[in-house]
């Protein structure tokens, strides 16, 4: 992203030159976005302001800390984390723009503060429908600290080089600088942004110099297969009062001669009346697998789920289950092969704008289930013009020239 921002207080229009979103097999892997109030990291010394009210002589003081380039997937110099533009004019220029790479010079937002700066590049490849290559380039007349900020799912796994995280879905992503220090710093930060997990991992590099170079790798996988779709054959029973408790629901369940896809509402998938609340009912057979996992539809409303008659705890899952479909953990004490019963309970969005609006559309998705599957570290290195990468009996060889001064002149195509 490059999105022009505001001047001096960027509460709205944030500061993002080159800023990174990655998404990966259906998860997202970076984040972006606002705190939650009682997330006070963005609160820098110099992102305060003071402005007045409605009323006489009342003011209102807040901080646009969020808004800065401390919060977003940036370059940072000399640690500014409340960096910003306090005057309007260009912020970036696109130079290259292709189906697979993008190339965007933003000095002009850098030598604002920093009048010797040449210039601040990134350029984005996609490779292969597999990863994406990152070249950084800062450049001064003068030695500069320099920090290269990513913005990441909160879950920090092992790596043996740069940094790596998998996402509640099962997607693994590996940051590996193949040119730069992999001198590194991350914190876990609870509270930003405000949904998917609401919370985040910051991961900081840094080198000092008069021209700045990192060019990253960034490899995701998918640590999980599918194994069974099991969208098909749930009972169903409607609960229009809210007022059934799980014996009664599963009695009702057993008997129910309704069969539908829990993939939405049962009202969308039959002539039935609308419902707040459904009751799901289905036997899955177990994996052969140490764990697995139940993927369920996103957006359900005040969900629940029983396995065998006990209830397995979805709650921190309520939050990001707003964007993205749910993985469940099963329980580890199922016996493989064996049939068990699942039934979930769930609301939905059914009225608007009224005094007892529930807002928002039904969930969808199609539930499955998934089991681990091998994630192989790739060993990876930049020579003579080239990126090699090798996971397993399969390797990669990438041909890329880091960038140029005459790179920085041609004009987009």
């Amino acid at each position: 992203m490059w999105d022009r921002s505001e001047p001096v207080s960027p509460s709205r229009a944030h500061v993002n030159p080159n800023a990174l979103v990655l998404t990966a097999y259906g998860s997202p892997l970076t984040v972006d976005g606002v705190p939650i109030k009682e997330c006070t990291l963005f609160n820098y010394e110099d992102t305060w302001r003071e402005v007045g009210s409605m009323d006489v002589g009342v003011k209102w003081r807040f901080n646009f800390g969020s808004g800065c380039a401390g919060a977003h997937s940036v370059l940072l110099v000399d640690g500014w984390e409340g960096m910003r533009a306090m005057q309007d004019y260009p912020q970036a220029r696109l130079v290259d723009f292709q189906d697979d790479r993008v190339t965007t010079d933003v000095t002009p937002i850098y030598a604002e503060r920093w009048p010797d700066t040449r210039h601040v590049v990134r350029r984005s490849r996609q490779c292969e429908g597999r990863f994406w290559l990152i070249e950084d380039w800062a450049s001064f007349d003068d030695k500069h600290e320099v920090t290269a900020r990513f913005w990441l799912r909160p879950e920090e796994v092992a790596s043996n080089a740069g940094v790596a995280i998998e996402t509640a879905e099962g997607v693994r992503l590996r940051l590996l600088p193949l040119v730069g220090p992999d001198v590194r710093t991350t914190r876990r930060v609870t509270g930003y942004p405000d949904r998917l997990d609401g919370a985040s991992l910051c991961a900081d590099w840094i080198q000092r110099g008069k021209d700045v170079r990192w060019l990253w790798l960034a490899w995701p996988d998918e640590t999980r297969r599918e194994v069974e779709d099991v969208a098909a054959g749930w009972s169903v029973v409607a609960d229009p009062r809210e007022s059934l408790g799980f014996d009664d629901a599963r009695q009702q369940l057993v008997a129910a001669a309704r069969v539908l896809p829990f993939t939405m509402a049962a009202d969308l998938l039959a002539d039935i009346p609308t419902s707040p609340r459904w009751w799901y009912r289905r036997t899955l057979r177990v994996p052969s697998a140490k764990r697995w996992w139940l993927r369920l539809p996103a957006r359900m409303r005040e969900a629940r789920l029983w396995v065998q008659g006990r209830e397995v705890d979805i709650s921190a899952h309520a939050l990001r289950s707003a964007m993205l479909a749910p993985h469940i953990e099963m329980p580890g004490d199922l016996t493989a092969g064996s049939e068990i019963e699942v039934v979930v309970r769930c609301n939905v969005s059914i009225r608007q704008y009224d005094k007892n609006e529930t807002g928002g559309s039904g969930f969808e998705g199609r539930p499955v289930v998934l089991a681990p599957q091998a994630a192989p570290e790739p060993e990876a290195h930049y020579e003579n013009n080239e990126v090699v990468i090798t996971t397993g009996k399969t390797t990669w060889k990438i041909p890329h020239r880091l960038m140029t001064q005459a790179d920085l002149v041609k004009a987009t195509s």
